[in-house]
């Protein structure tokens, strides 16, 4: 007798496990993590220009979902000018990246540089000089920048809703060496997070619940068209 106990139990954990596995595959949308690597500023002296390269690291989080980013992926660095007044900030560079798709569980590399004329002073450009890498004036001081990313994405399931994301990061450079004073940056999101909080697990389990009704009744079904079949089979054994 304590055999089909045991195996309506496990059959029921299988329905349970079932009916998580595709709640979690339905709702789980983890915004991808944005990293800023390698920020560099190289002025050169002579022409008065100066050559920032930076690369961003996108992770995506999602280990069973993919991601479209859409065309155009908007970069833009702004140079905040050592004054008082914010209205002295600069925009130096907006660019537009092409969009690509990322699988799940990737990460995506993207190598960016820019050119900019007469982007410091005359003053400030004496003592930058990045391809020297030598202090030439005092302490070490820092260049502050702005790196802002903007994009359009879509997850790759049968929700076919488009998300916005708005992500930033402050910028410290090394005013002699041209490096940023952190090797590497997590851009924050404008609102939110990229992780599923709390709340959205738990608005999770109704629909756990639903799914495994539905699921119960799956099997209920096919195991009584299964009996309604055999009983239905023609009755074949000869007569002696």
């Amino acid at each position: 007798m304590a055999a089909p106990s045991c195996t309506s139990v496990y059959i029921q954990l299988c329905v349970s496990g079932i009916a998580y596995y595709f709640t979690v595959l339905l709702l789980s949308r983890n915004r991808p993590t944005i990293y800023l690597d390698n920020f560099n500023v190289v002025s050169n002296s002579l022409t008065n220009n100066a050559t920032i390269y930076l690369d961003l690291r996108i992770q995506n989080e999602n280990s069973g979902i993919a991601i479209y980013y859409e065309d155009p992926v908007k970069l833009t660095i702004t140079y905040l000018q050592s004054t008082v007044s914010t209205g002295s900030n600069v925009i130096i560079e907006r660019s537009a990246i092409k969009g690509f798709y990322q699988g799940n569980g990737e990460v995506k590399h993207i190598q960016a540089s820019v050119v900019i004329q007469d982007l410091f002073s005359t003053n400030e450009q004496r003592r930058r000089l990045g391809e020297t890498r030598v202090s030439l004036y005092g302490p070490v001081k820092v260049m502050d920048f702005v790196v802002d990313l903007e994009a359009d994405i879509k997850f790759k399931s049968i929700e076919n809703k488009k998300f916005h994301l708005m992500v930033g990061s402050a910028v410290e450079v090394n005013d002699n060496t041209g490096t940023s004073v952190l090797k590497t940056i997590q851009m924050k999101y404008a609102s939110g997070s990229n992780k599923w909080g709390v709340l959205q697990w738990l608005l999770a389990f109704p629909l756990v619940i639903l799914l495994e009704v539905v699921v119960n009744s799956a099997f209920w079904l096919a195991f009584r068209v299964l009996v309604f079949v055999s009983l239905c089979q023609p009755n074949d054994t000869a007569e002696i």
